[in-house]
């Protein structure tokens, strides 16, 4: 084995998947953690995030086994995304995940689905989007409504990978990919008029950052990464894509998980500006 590795998390919706990687991105190392997901009531979808946490953790000291102190190079993790829980400031989960296959938010999606016009969602995301029941501000919408205490002990609204990066560095951030809808087109700011739709919930998003951007190193010695530097990482399509060089225009690609995406690549600006 290589002395010097790279790391890859995964934090999809059925599994945690570690990978290593040598330098040139061949997998040396994998190991796989099954999640379950629990269906109180009909609708329901959600997961315990320290679920997450412990398998990332599991993961992690799997594909580190015998490898010499300071080969871990750097990590990089990517999730599912329209999946959304509530930390207070010490990172504790203030109860399950909700998922993105969840629709109980259905009818905050509509109430606010219908504060925008045709033409301010074409000036907001480019097109006659429909905002459905994962979206991030009928999350936080029901929260406020159905578990006012635990929006009020809220600090932050995270998804699994910036939740697990938050474990693993102590800082929290995220990429202008995973807040679906919620990213101007410049990528560096959030929507105003879409994230102040809720009350209070501008100051419980995490701070924009570029995905390649490093964030910080792990701080938990026990996990074999030494301080690994870990970056801020996107959603788990767009991380498939950079992976499969979909960057280049021309090329294509298929993502067979618990979704289907299929996707291609083009010269910028053709076919228009891209949806947000």
């Amino acid at each position: 084995m290589t002395d010097d590795v790279l790391l890859g998390v995964d934090v999809g919706t059925t599994a945690v998947k570690v990978v290593s990687f040598s330098p040139a991105g061949e997998p040396l190392v994998s190991h796989s953690v099954p999640l379950a997901l629990r269906r109180p009531r009909e609708g329901w979808v959600e997961q315990d995030p320290e679920d997450w946490w412990r398998a990332c953790a599991e993961g992690l000291r799997a594909v580190t086994a015998g490898l010499p102190a300071g080969a871990v190079r750097a990590l990089g993790v990517v999730s599912q995304v329209n999946t959304h829980l509530l930390a207070d400031a010490e990172l504790r989960p203030l109860g399950p995940a909700i998922v993105w296959q969840d629709t109980r938010c259905a009818g905050t999606a509509r109430e606010l689905d219908a504060r925008w016009t045709a033409e301010d969602k074409s000036r907001l995301w480019g097109g006659p989007v429909t905002l459905d029941a994962s979206y991030l501000p009928a999350r936080a919408l029901w929260f406020a409504r159905q578990r006012p205490r635990w929006w009020a002990d809220a600090r932050w609204v995270l998804s699994p990978k910036d939740y697990v990066i938050a474990r693993l560095t102590g800082r929290v951030a995220t990429d202008r990919l995973t807040p679906v809808r919620l990213v101007d087109a410049s990528g560096a700011a959030y929507l105003h008029e879409a994230v102040a739709a809720v009350d209070g919930l501008p100051g419980m998003l995490p701070p924009l950052r570029e995905p390649a951007e490093v964030l910080g190193p792990v701080t938990d010695p026990d996990l074999g990464c030494g301080s690994a530097p870990v970056v801020v990482g996107t959603m788990d399509a767009y991380g498939a894509f950079f992976g499969s060089a979909l960057t280049a225009p021309g090329r294509g690609a298929v993502g067979l998980g618990t979704s289907l995406v299929v996707a291609g690549s083009a010269a910028a600006g053709a076919g228009g500006a891209p949806p947000r």
